[in-house]
């Protein structure tokens, strides 16, 4: 939740005794909720990466459930993100950085890539 929407998990606005997952769950309550709660810096401005973060967030939610038993245990989260990867493609297979040489990108390993204009 904290790199969703760019806020530490305790902050004086959230109110006194409150967390950042009781001002997510407060938010998602009223009309424009999501969009006050994903960090426009964190790429929110673009739809499909808006669409990606809101995917976190409601996995987020689940890891956060008041109920401990409601929550999910570790390896469906990780099967949840799996599901929720990024669906868009690498431009190339090749990444340079590593000491001077080239990495060739496993078939089955995507390599993590930043967002570019022309994909948003």
């Amino acid at each position: 939740m904290e790199i969703l929407s760019g806020k530490r998990s305790v902050e004086a606005a959230f109110g006194d005794g409150n967390s950042i997952v009781d001002w997510v769950r407060s938010k998602i309550k009223s009309k424009d909720g999501i969009d006050d709660i994903l960090d426009k810096n964190a790429g929110a401005g673009c739809s499909s990466v808006r669409e990606e973060m809101i995917q976190m967030l409601r996995i987020s939610l689940l890891c956060t459930s008041r109920n401990p038993a409601d929550r999910p245990c570790m390896r469906d989260v990780v099967l949840m993100l799996q599901e929720a990867k990024p669906k868009r493609k690498l431009q190339d297979s090749v990444v340079g950085g590593f000491g001077g040489d080239n990495v060739v990108a496993a078939p089955d390993i995507p390599l993590p890539q930043k967002p570019i204009a022309e994909q948003c």
